[in-house]
């Protein structure tokens, strides 16, 4: 094997481009340079990811579907609507991780004329749903795309049936043991914990998102509970000493229009991480006009009758007067709120997999998920939520976040106020 072709494998199987969704029911390795740019949840259910470069040469959407019929020919023939116009390319059966499947490539005139190369896959799944990649790219680049894609196929793992759940099992077993194994002075070492982080986009067309602070201390669990009076007249539970993780965060919406939303998240979780609390508000102003949004969370231990314990939401929305609340039943897989950002400073991760479950803050419908954690090449990747494709993060030699760079190509940066100020300023945008 040569130099070249080695390296162009390492690039491929780079955790960097593998592409993990439960919502989706697979996994799938993209080409390198892959940028999301539509996921589940922002007004459609599928994934819609593009060539990272300035004049992206495809782009490739991924969703899951309920069907009647699950032949896959007859499905494709459905999606691809093929006339007599278009040129067929290739077509015919294949199999995806074991699974009989059906492929198609075609030429087409697009919308504005300019022809384009259009490929299709389509995956039978469980419980009557199918999934469908199709992908878009220029008659003139489809020599060198099309085998892209084609791996990118190839390489499709599905998670809808009981072998394919071994890996995600193990690495929650591992997730239970790294949390097992934090102790009390684990957790009291964070305290004094305090980060100015910047939130921003490079590129060619750079901007501001955010920016604000992250803290965290050993502190009461009324702080965050708002219990009133003074500390020594709460009752012992209020006065119960966990970890407090504090984040403020000013995201700049629609300078012109003064538009913006501060969000305050506090969060306690006991020093035997067995309860936790927190605070979720996001207040919305333009101009005079303000709206608040509040999230607060309770997870209470387990007990007589509750082996397991159990997670309480309740969200409301000031703008619309909805109140709503949600009951989760929580395992030992359970990675508290207050950790999130917090992981590689509490404990070290290694190279294997590593998994827990905890609470969606990326989805605007409640919903626990899973979290996925690996060092790889001293690269840590970590996949959680809606993303699908994994965050990038660095951290200092004592775990602290150094920048984080999100799929969607924002990053999260570790500054100084005075740095951060002086950017805000200098945009022309309102500090609080």
């Amino acid at each position: 094997m040569t130099a070249l072709l080695t390296l162009m494998l390492a690039i491929w199987a780079s955790p960097q481009n593998l592409l993990r969704s439960d919502e989706l029911g697979l996994d799938i390795t993209l080409p390198a340079g892959a940028q999301m740019v539509h996921r589940p949840g922002d007004g459609g259910e599928h994934f819609l990811i593009r060539d990272g470069q300035a004049s992206p040469a495809w782009s490739l959407r991924i969703e899951s579907l309920a069907t009647e019929n699950a032949d896959p020919a007859a499905i494709l023939d459905r999606r691809a609507s093929m006339t007599t116009t278009d040129r067929l390319i290739d077509r015919g059966p294949t199999l995806v991780d074991g699974r009989p499947a059906e492929r198609l490539w075609l030429l087409r005139e697009g919308p504005n004329g300019q022809p384009l190369a259009l490929g299709y896959l389509v995956i039978p799944q469980i419980l009557g749903r199918v999934a469908i990649c199709s992908a878009v790219t220029t008659p003139d680049a489809l020599d060198s795309i099309q085998p892209l894609i084609d791996q990118s196929f190839a390489s499709i793992r599905l998670r809808d049936d009981p072998s394919s759940t071994g890996p995600t099992q193990a690495a929650l077993r591992r997730g239970v043991a790294w949390l097992q194994a934090i102790d009390e002075q684990a957790l009291r070492s964070l305290g004094g914990t305090r980060q100015v982080l910047r939130v921003h986009r490079t590129g060619p067309d750079p901007s501001e998102v955010a920016y604000g602070t992250l803290e965290a201390h050993i502190g009461p669990r009324g702080e965050v509970a708002g219990t009133q009076g003074p500390p020594e007249a709460w009752q012992s539970s209020d006065r119960e000493q966990g970890l407090i993780v504090t984040t403020h965060l000013r995201f700049v919406m629609d300078a012109d229009a003064e538009h913006y939303v501060d969000r305050a998240e506090r969060s306690w979780v006991s020093l035997d991480l067995s309860e936790e609390i927190w605070a979720d508000q996001a207040t919305e102003r333009k101009r005079d006009q303000r709206w608040t949004n509040t999230e607060l969370g309770f997870r209470t231990a387990p007990g007589l009758g509750q082996p397991q314990g159990q997670l309480l939401v309740i969200r409301s929305d000031q703008r619309t007067g909805a109140r709503d609340d949600w009951t989760y039943v929580v395992s030992d897989e359970w990675l508290p709120r207050g950790l999130r950002w917090l992981v590689p400073a509490t404990r070290p991760l290694g190279t294997e997999l590593i998994a827990w479950r905890t609470w969606d803050t990326s989805s605007l419908i409640p919903r626990m998920t899973t979290r996925r954690d690996q060092i790889a090449d001293g690269v840590h990747f970590s996949w959680s939520g809606l993303d699908g494709l994994p965050t990038l993060l660095k951290s200092n030699r004592r775990g602290q976040l150094v920048r984080a760079s999100r799929p969607d190509g924002t990053l999260i940066d570790t500054v100084d106020d005075e740095t951060v100020a002086r950017i805000w300023t200098d945009a022309g945008l309102k500090l609080r």
